[in-house]
């Protein structure tokens, strides 16, 4: 579903559930430094993994934790992770846009890259799942109980597709 789409309010809670089991942060860190491939939606996630010396293949930032500002330590262990790709990209709250879609198959065609978002990258899990490879790993914060890991298969990209097709179409 390589299109702009918004999630109506009455489907929010849908994505109140988290797509895989949500840990905390040291049971997190001990899987996700078994993981071959990783990308990181969110601030401080993609913080997380880096402080501890995990390297995502894409990180999915917006500068803000529950949309307020970052703090400074945070903001320097992002900025520390010096991707190869790296790109800025509009994203309304609520919304996946069609350049996020494309913008992400693009970054995942290097071995390390960065997407600063404008606006809110909360949403933006669901096309990295769409577009990761399977067996590719997608942490996320879940907001006030842990981080979730998800595995990408055939299994997890079905029950995303179902999510999305909830979803209004833009024009």
């Amino acid at each position: 579903m390589d299109c702009t789409v918004e999630l109506p309010e009455d489907k929010r809670v849908l994505l109140k559930r988290p797509l895989g089991e949500v840990s905390d942060q040291t049971e997190f860190l001990k899987k996700a430094s078994k993981q071959e491939s990783i990308i990181a939606v969110g601030d401080q996630v993609s913080s997380l993994l880096i402080d501890n010396n995990i390297h995502p293949r894409l990180i999915i930032i917006d500068y803000k934790t529950k949309r307020k500002e970052i703090n400074k330590e945070t903001r320097e262990t992002i900025e520390s992770y010096l991707p190869e790709f790296s790109d800025k990209i509009e994203n309304e709250p609520g919304i996946i846009s069609f350049k996020s879609w494309d913008l992400i198959r693009k970054a995942l065609d290097f071995p390390k890259a960065r997407i600063t978002v404008d606006g809110e990258e909360d949403l933006l899990a669901i096309p990295a799942i769409m577009l990761a490879e399977t067996g590719t790993a997608i942490a996320y914060g879940q907001p006030d109980e842990g981080v979730v890991l998800v595995k990408v298969s055939g299994e997890i990209k079905q029950h995303v597709k179902k999510l999305l097709e909830s979803f209004k179409k833009k024009k």
